[in-house]
């Protein structure tokens, strides 16, 4: 039974594999935000810096700190701009990840086939399968944070897991649970080395944050902070909680109260797991920001390392009752009904690439063929191009103008003037408008105005369509 299970989770893992590499090879962009973050290393390798004023056009918002551009700036400088280096880094880095998770429970149950399940079982999550292959900040800050709770909870030393947890913060300002997590094991065990710890992350972070500010004349307070403040909808995450509820019964929820009701009940000297606790309960936290308008499954993916990791000491723990039981014919019953729950569970979330109920779309020869066309139409433009999804003009020469989710928000918010932009499409300024919809139909509010729609209906009509581009030309 062990073996069928830890067979099916492998397959899951390779199918994870195989949609990541396809992503990895694909030229365009597929997520919403991937052209943009692509954009940021360009601009670094360029020798120009993030966080620009939003009145003066590009009107782009860098809402990350800037690691995850830097890196593939590195890339882009021997390269060139692209897709694939970016992707290559999530992708890695995810892999790194379910193998810092693997040791991670070796370290606390010293189970080879516990600490195996463990990883496969983070490889197997939608979350991580849907987001962990884009190019986004998400995997590597993961893989950071990973790398420091791993740190600490072999050498207890915050002084070596704490260049790793800056790091991830300096990934994604929001991954919070793991650096709190290590401060909070700290303040149970010592409190004077706690302080140490805080004051040391604070000034750290402090220090690099201001500089980032000088550097940026202001704009990264802006872009890092005002910007990132959305609005917040308890909708969106009922929404999570029952889609984390419905999919992941057993991984998602069983795992997660049965460390609860162990970690509350041990402390660290009677074999507890109280780092892992606290990684549990921050990133309750971290999963709860997926309230926040354009969220998406990134904000669970620290939830998904504890369920893994969890996953992998439940395993343990009932193999380890069944070793220990006295009765021969009952023994191991409680391992064989956890196996049969996880059978279960991957039951319930089975998928296949390029299928009706694929976790996440998986690109095919067809798309890269349809970005192929809309590259070449764009490569001989002389002007800018309004895109949606700004990945194939990015390719093409033709830099994002804005970006339609942040600017829309920042819009409602009073932060940013839209008629800088509907004053340029007025006036035909951009050859093409490229976009993923029909303007003559319904669209997404999230991401875009009324009156920027009205504006682009009014000035601009649909050419041609290919594959899922729409590509817009000014009326005559």
């Amino acid at each position: 039974m062990t073996w069928l299970t830890l067979g099916w989770c492998a397959l899951y893992a390779c199918l994870f594999l195989y949609h990541g590499a396809r992503i990895v090879l694909y030229p365009y962009d597929l997520d919403n935000s991937e052209a943009f973050l692509v954009y940021q290393g360009e601009r670094l390798a360029q020798g120009q810096f993030l966080y620009r004023p939003l009145n003066e056009p590009p009107y782009l918002v860098d809402n990350y700190p800037p690691l995850y551009p830097l890196l593939t700036a590195a890339g882009f400088y021997f390269t060139g701009t692209n897709f694939h280096w970016p992707r290559f880094l999530s992708l890695t880095a995810t892999i790194l990840t379910a193998g810092i998770l693997s040791l991670w429970t070796y370290k606390q149950t010293r189970n080879a086939k516990a600490s195996v399940f463990a990883g496969l079982v983070y490889l197997s999550f939608y979350h991580v399968y849907d987001w962990c292959a884009y190019a986004r900040v998400d995997a590597v800050g993961c893989a950071l944070a990973a790398a420091g709770l791993l740190t600490f909870e072999k050498s207890r030393s915050w002084k070596a897991a704490f260049p790793w947890l800056l790091a991830a913060l300096f990934a994604r300002q929001t991954l919070f649970a793991a650096p709190l997590a290590v401060g909070a094991s700290l303040y149970f065990s010592n409190r004077r080395d706690a302080l140490r710890y805080f004051a040391a992350m604070a000034l750290g972070g402090g220090l690099l944050f201001a500089l980032l500010v000088l550097a940026s004349r202001g704009g990264a307070f802006y872009h890092l902070i005002v910007y990132n403040a959305n609005a917040y909808r308890m909708s969106d995450v009922k929404y999570y909680l029952w889609h984390w509820t419905t999919f992941y019964t057993v991984w998602g929820c069983a795992p997660l109260a049965f460390l609860f009701w162990r970690c509350c009940g041990h402390n660290a000297e009677s074999g507890g797991y109280p780092l892992l606790f606290w990684f549990i309960v921050f990133s309750l936290g971290e999963a709860a920001l997926c309230g926040k308008i354009g969220s998406a499954p990134n904000y669970l993916l620290s939830l998904a390392a504890t369920a893994a990791v969890s996953v992998g000491i439940l395993y343990d723990a009932f193999e380890r009752m069944a070793e220990e039981s006295s009765s021969q014919n009952y023994r191991c019953a409680p391992l064989i009904f956890f196996l049969c729950a996880c059978l279960f569970q991957l039951g319930q979330t089975w998928h296949w690439p390029h299928s009706k109920n694929d976790f996440s779309y998986t690109p095919t020869r067809q798309d890269a063929q349809a970005g192929s066309m809309v590259l070449r139409e764009l490569a001989g433009l002389e002007g800018s191009v309004l895109s949606d999804l700004a990945g194939a003009a990015l390719m093409a020469g033709h830099p994002p103008v804005y970006e339609p989710f942040i600017c829309t928000q920042l819009s409602l918010q009073g932060y940013w003037d839209q008629e800088l932009l509907l004053k340029r499409i007025r006036n035909k300024e951009f050859v093409r408008a490229v976009m993923r919809f029909d303007l003559q139909n319904q669209w997404d509010r999230e991401r875009f105005t009324p009156e920027t729609i009205e504006t682009l209906r009014d000035r601009y009509a649909l050419e041609r369509k290919i594959g899922k581009y729409y590509i817009y030309t000014p009326k005559n």
